[in-house]
């Protein structure tokens, strides 16, 4: 004579422990992909290095930092230095065309305020050529204001880089109403 299968007493409790191990199983998968998406990718992300970083002769400083439609920024992983909460790197901007006063490439001092998600350009200096070449066309040596950057910015791969964080998103007092796309004017 087969005994009929034994099936799990149903207690108050079984509920509670599937909605638990669901739980942890998402927790898990978002841990691998959070993980997963902020691990080095292709031949430009390379890891993060020491702050005195000693660069091989013949081996360029300047690493790709982002693109975009209209340039190509690239930071000096030589000139990182830290002051408490902010990071200032040496950056280029090389542009694919020239801007309305003749600049097609420019270095600057980027601060990253890694506490408040913030950024600064400072001592900028402009340039004719692409990668710093031809004639130089002026000096700024004046602070920039600090300001927020979008999350999607170039600049926000630059705070994710030197601070391991992302900006925040905007609040919703900064976001545009949802009929904003279908306003005529």
């Amino acid at each position: 004579m087969a005994l009929p299968p034994r099936s799990a007493p149903n207690s108050a409790f079984t509920p509670r422990l599937k909605k638990l191990a669901a739980l942890a199983a998402v927790a898990v998968g978002a841990g691998y992909m959070s993980f997963a998406f902020f691990e080095t990718r292709g031949p430009e992300a390379q890891p993060l290095p020491a702050l005195g970083v000693a660069i091989a002769p013949g081996e360029s400083p300047w690493i790709t930092l982002g693109e975009t439609p209209a340039m190509t920024l690239y930071w000096d992983r030589s000139s990182r230095v830290r002051e408490d909460y902010v990071m200032k790197v040496w950056e280029i901007q090389d542009m694919r065309a020239p801007d309305p006063d003749g600049v097609q490439s420019r270095r600057y001092r980027n601060e990253y305020d890694c506490k408040h998600s913030m950024h600064r350009i400072t001592s900028m200096t402009s340039y004719a050529g692409p990668m710093l070449t031809g004639a130089k066309l002026f000096d700024v040596d004046e602070d920039g204001l600090w300001r927020q950057m979008p999350r999607t910015s170039v600049f926000a791969q630059g705070l994710a880089l030197h601070c391991g964080k992302l900006p925040p998103l905007p609040s919703e007092e900064e976001k545009a109403p949802w009929w904003a796309p279908f306003w005529p004017f």
